[in-house]
């Protein structure tokens, strides 16, 4: 029997020469794990006979794998979540992926729900970039059923609220240790923190890191608003107008910028009169005015370690990597004293 083309093979051909339905093949392609070793052998070995489609489903047959990765991020719009999805998509077509952007637009109900279906879907890994906290049973539960069937699930901040994933092991304590006690040295009176709604891991690490520099008596002003500029606007402008403050550490650079704006809109000169540093590295930092001093690991730089635990991941291999660590990018927004 002469092997066709290609391309030419149908799923039924495959069916009919492994011995079994189409419906058996089609959860090979799809649900690998519900299916006998013994079934799993002989359609394997019926789509290499017939050189069945040179696809993903095809290499999914032969390997195990369908050479997809998820990439789920909080919000697609915020700047560090298209950097970082830029790196990861140009890396995986390096070596051969294909990337499922999922945005969860701050909604755990979406997140749970994309968490459910990914392991009917086939992808090899997980990626979940986003800030939010995670706290309905149903989430952790989805998280612990892609842990059973060996879809690893790589996370770029540390997480108390998800047992299983792999972290990059980079710590926001230090960077906000450091960015509050450099403010708050710098002479212009108390430093607030603003940090996203529903303080998840990343605020909570931002949180402590402020809370342990601050000097015995200085006001707590940590203020939680959504990570965006809108909601760091009002809450900055609420917040200026019942406290004095000389310095505000922003856990995103659009929540930076939108400090810089209800600053300004009350007279208020930056650096002058008031100090601003981000949390994180974007390139719309340095686009705007005043540019943004931050002290972070940049999104591209988040998106390359990802990719290399990624690939440690699904090769099986527990290399330990050297954490990422933050760098000190001064603009215009605040001059650290040397």
């Amino acid at each position: 029997m002469t092997a066709p083309e290609r391309g030419q093979a149908t799923i039924l051909d495959v069916a009919r020469l492994a011995g079994v339905s189409r419906t058996t093949v089609s959860r090979v392609l799809n649900e690998p794990e519900r299916v006998t070793a013994d079934t799993l052998a002989k359609v394997r070995a019926a789509a290499d006979r017939l050189n069945f489609v040179p696809s993903a489903a095809a290499r999914s047959l032969r390997n195990g794998r369908t050479g997809t990765i998820a990439l789920l991020v909080g919000d697609v719009s915020q700047p560090f979540h298209g950097g970082l999805a830029k790196t990861i998509s140009h890396e995986a077509d390096d070596l051969g992926y294909s990337v499922m952007l999922y945005d969860l637009a701050h909604s755990e109900t979406r997140l749970r729900r994309v968490l459910e279906k990914l392991p009917k879907q086939g992808v090899d890994a997980v990626v979940l970039a986003t800030a939010d906290a995670l706290v309905e049973p149903e989430t952790l539960q989805a998280l612990d059923v892609l842990h059973e069937h060996g879809i690893p699930v790589l996370t770029t901040v540390d997480r108390d609220d998800a047992r299983h994933a792999l972290s990059l092991g980079f710590d926001y304590r230090e960077p906000a240790r450091a960015a509050t006690s450099a403010m708050a040295g710098s002479g212009h009176g108390p430093v607030a923190l603003l940090v996203g709604t529903g303080i998840g891991p990343l605020g909570r690490q931002l949180v402590a890191g402020y809370l342990d520099a601050l000097s015995p008596g200085a006001p707590e002003l940590v203020v939680e608003t959504p990570y965006d500029f809108d909601g760091a606007q009002a809450a900055a402008a609420a917040l200026l107008d019942r406290a004095s403050v000389g310095g505000i550490l922003a856990a995103t650079v659009p929540m930076a910028i939108g400090a810089i704006r209800a600053a300004e809109a009350r007279g208020l000169r930056v650096p002058d009169d008031l100090v601003v540093l981000s949390g994180e590295e974007v390139p719309l930092a340095a686009q705007v005015r005043p540019a943004i001093t931050t002290l972070s690991a940049a999104a591209e730089r988040n998106g390359h370690a990802i990719m290399r635990l990624l690939a440690d991941a699904l090769a099986g291999r527990d290399a330990p990597r050297p954490p990422l660590e933050a760098e000190l990018v001064v603009r215009e927004s605040f001059v650290p004293a040397r």
